[in-house]
This record gives structure tokens, sequence and C-alpha cells, in this order.
């Protein structure tokens, strides 16, 4: 039997890095490698961690993982789903991020 050896990540993701990890998990979960969702899953975990946020990151962090939970309830599918009949690519529409 293959035993599946699972890293950690060297190094914390800056917030920008996560906002768009959280944005290539919702509209091109396809595209999206291992090492990225482990950096999203473990970045998460790391800043929900940290206590002394400050407000921005505070705020930036919610509408992250905010997003990320109506991705799972179908909030974004529509919005996919149009994305990707007109090939507009998702990181021309969130720019600056979610």
């Amino acid at each position: 039997m293959a035993e599946i050896i699972k890293g950690s990540i060297r190094q914390v993701p800056p917030l920008k890095r996560l906002n768009a990890l959280a944005l290539k998990y919702i509209f091109d979960k396809f595209h999206l490698s291992i090492d990225e969702e482990q950096a999203l899953d473990e970045g998460i975990q790391w800043w929900v961690k940290k206590v002394d946020l400050s407000p921005f990151e505070r705020k930036e962090l919610k509408v992250i993982i905010d997003c990320l939970l109506q991705d799972k309830e179908g909030r974004f599918d529509s919005e996919k789903y149009a994305y990707k009949k007109a090939d507009i690519d998702y990181r021309k529409v969130y720019k600056e991020g979610i």
C-alpha cells in the first residue's frame, strides 16, 4: 500500500495571495494544484489563529472565508457559468481580489 505524505507549507501566504488562491479555488478549481489548495487551507488556519490582526486584516480574512463558504452553497454558480459562456477570465473581473 502506498502512503500519501502530507507536507506542510513553508511560508504563510500573505492575505493578498490567500485572496488569489481563494478566487482560483472558486472559479478555476480544475487548475488549482494540490500545493495551492494546501497553502489556502493552511494559510486560513494560520490567519484565523493570529491574535494581533489589524482591522483591515480581519475584514479581508472574513471576506475570503465568507466567499469560500458561499461557494460551497452555490452562490457563485451562475457567475461561473456566465464567465465560462462568455469566455471571461475571472481575474479580469476580480482585479483587486474578492
